[in-house]
């Protein structure tokens, strides 16, 4: 995912309406940007950019409603949602009681960047006040993650679309067999190997990724080396790094004809994917009705009323 710092160009479908020749559902935004018809609004464009991230020439993710009700709802299109910041997830406030509009409609954002458990970088928009901007939000002692007392914060909703970016860091070796520890280069503690207890805290590498090849553990620290004589570990009061999971690839559903299956990405019109169009339906339940193997889309489902679409099996979830 590609780190959006500059309001969204002319042109870009995803930020315009579809009576005005774009994808998105939303209403017109206030002020009106002339470029990206649906901001200023934080709902337009969170769901533009929600969708964007994804790459997938379509919204296909949420559609219009008030922000605080995107929480409750990110299951429809089998997105998971959490308390833990990740990187292109919607943050999600709601302003008085969560579901009454009539005391506020709420808030979304979008993660940029993590910078640590406590603190992100967001894009956003606001409805009657600004139509873009990036903010650094941090969680703070009331967990409000920088919104105003009458806000209520509900959650982050992940893309299901995206897993995490592992960049190229000049001097670090590069292995998506190994997890990555991602490294807030500040506060650090440091030692030259895994027996003798950490006395300084120090820097480390400049970067924000690392392979990490061997852990190690005493009663105050987990200690990760990231090199031939560079271990690193939390500090002893706040955390600066965590373990990203390593990138598997999907594995088979096991899907048989009959199975109970939530769209979780498009599909297409047929098992080729070509001469035809895309299938959508992300979040829909169906039922696998036929598999056609060796096809580039071998899972037809739908439901009693007619099919949906062929999709590939990590499309779909079976429930």
């Amino acid at each position: 995912m590609k780190v959006r710092t500059t309001k969204p160009e002319k042109g870009n479908k995803y930020y315009i309406r579809k009576s005005s020749g774009g994808w998105s559902p939303c209403i017109k935004g206030i002020p009106l940007d002339p470029d990206c018809d649906v901001l200023a609004n934080c709902v337009g464009y969170a769901i533009g950019r929600f969708n964007e991230e994804s790459e997938e020439g379509a919204i296909n993710l949420f559609t219009s409603m008030n922000a605080e009700n995107f929480f409750a709802n990110a299951y429809k299109w089998g997105c998971e949602t959490g308390q833990e910041p990740k990187q292109g997830a919607i943050m999600c406030w709601a302003k008085g009681k969560p579901g009454e509009a009539k005391d506020g409609a709420g808030h979304v954002a979008i993660v940029e960047k993590v910078i640590s458990s406590t603190e992100v970088q967001t894009s956003e928009s606001g409805y009657k006040s600004y139509i873009f901007k990036t903010r650094t939000r941090t969680k703070g002692s009331n967990g409000k993650w920088g919104a105003g007392a009458d806000y209520t914060f509900l959650g982050f909703i992940y893309n299901p679309h995206l897993k995490p970016e592992i960049p190229d860091i000049p001097g670090v070796a590069k292995d998506t067999t190994k997890d990555q520890v991602f490294v807030k280069i500040s506060g650090l503690r440091v030692r030259d190997n895994a027996s003798v207890k950490a006395n300084k805290v120090g820097h480390v590498i400049k970067g924000d990724y690392y392979n990490y090849y061997e852990k190690a553990s005493d009663n105050e620290y987990d200690w990760y080396r990231i090199g031939e004589n560079q271990w690193i570990a939390n500090s002893k009061d706040e955390k600066f790094l965590d373990v990203i999971p390593k990138v598997e690839p999907p594995k088979p559903t096991g899907l048989k004809v009959g199975d109970k299956v939530r769209i979780i990405a498009s599909g297409y019109s047929n098992t080729k994917g070509k001469g035809g169009h895309k299938a959508y339906g992300i979040g829909w339940v169906r039922y696998v009705k036929k598999i056609y193997p060796g096809t580039a889309y071998p899972y037809l489902v739908g439901d009693n009323t007619g099919n949906t679409g062929y999709y590939k099996d990590s499309a779909l979830r079976k429930l």
